[in-house]
């Protein structure tokens, strides 16, 4: 099977962010997103009813992705777009405040265990997220067929003070899911939790990736090659820790004047791993060398990835550093 046309798949570690979804639909009359679209069947029924709308999934599988834009593709649904990432965290990184319509979340893992309670998805963190990014008006659905969950969810949602709940059993809403249609047929019963942003959200936003993909963090090094290298050798299989973040270098690969330093950062439990090259600059000379991010590996830019930067430059020598814009 092979990839998925790179008109359904977005890659988020490519894009400005916020990612501006407009340019994407440019038509486009209302912004719906769905957490976890398993096989792709709702996010095709959301497609169909909703013509008009820019639908974006979220999915951790790669092999549900590959499914999903298939299906997505034999259907000709060219209203949507599909993300290979955390659907919570893509929530909150990649949209604007108020700027989404509707959010789906059809028959997650309830994560039954006290233990694996950080788990569940509707842990009160996320109710704030939604609280965020839902337009006013905008709402979320939640079905399952565990009512305990629907009654904690509906529970941390009223936490937040700016929604309106609903709560249902067994309903028939306009689209379905194939397995909800299943269940209902034979009787079973399903929950439904639809919460409604009714008031403005105060809350404060950190963002966890400072900046998108627009920016090139980048130094230009002026210093003998033996000399540089020397001190970038030096960095292998070093680490620093940072209040919540984490950052180091663990490999360091030379050949003829050019060297990849394989380096991994940690920003609240967001674990990355790239490259940062050092070669040659094109217009400034001999022994003055360009450092910058690999582009084959494009990382998020966190607080930690920059920390790192900040970090091998100071390594260098801050006096051999001709120009840079790491802060």
């Amino acid at each position: 099977m092979d990839f998925p046309p790179h008109t359904l798949y977005i890659k988020p570690n490519y894009m400005p962010l916020p990612i501006p979804w407009h340019f994407i639909k440019r038509d486009a009359t209302a912004l719906i997103v769905e957490l976890g679209f398993g096989r792709g069947e709702y996010l095709i029924r959301l497609a169909k009813t909703y013509k008009d709308a820019l639908i974006v999934g979220f999915e951790v599988s790669m092999t549900s992705l590959l499914k999903a834009s298939y299906r997505l593709e034999t259907e000709g649904a060219d209203n949507v777009r599909l993300l290979l990432f955390d659907g919570v965290l893509g929530l909150s990184e990649f949209f604007a405040q108020e700027s989404i319509d509707a959010v789906y979340m059809n028959f997650p893992v309830p994560w039954p265990k006290k233990k694996h309670a950080k788990r569940r998805v509707i842990r009160e963190d996320f109710w704030h997220i939604l609280a965020r990014v839902l337009k006013k008006g905008g709402f979320f659905e939640l079905m399952t067929d565990v009512d305990w969950y629907a009654d904690e969810a509906a529970e941390n949602a009223e936490a937040v003070g700016v929604f309106h709940i609903y709560k249902e059993k067994n309903p028939k809403r306009r689209v379905q899911t194939k397995y909800e249609e299943k269940w209902l047929k034979e009787g079973r019963d399903i929950f439904l939790v639809r919460v409604v942003k009714e008031k403005e959200y105060k809350g404060t936003h950190q963002p966890l990736f400072i900046k998108g993909a627009d920016y090139m963090p980048h130094a230009c090094i002026r210093k003998q090659w033996g000399d540089l290298i020397r001190d970038i050798k030096d960095l292998e299989n070093t680490e620093r820790v940072e209040g919540r973040g984490k950052y180091g270098v663990r490999e360091v690969f030379v050949r003829d004047r050019e060297a990849l330093l394989r380096c991994f950062t940690v920003d609240d439990g967001f674990f990355q791993s790239f490259y940062v090259w050092i070669r040659p600059s094109d217009k400034d000379g001999d022994d003055v060398f360009l450092m910058k991010l690999d582009p084959l590996s494009s990382p998020f830019r966190t607080k930690s990835l920059m920390k790192l930067l900040k970090y091998i430059k100071d390594r260098v020598g801050e006096d051999f550093v001709i120009r840079h814009n790491l802060g």
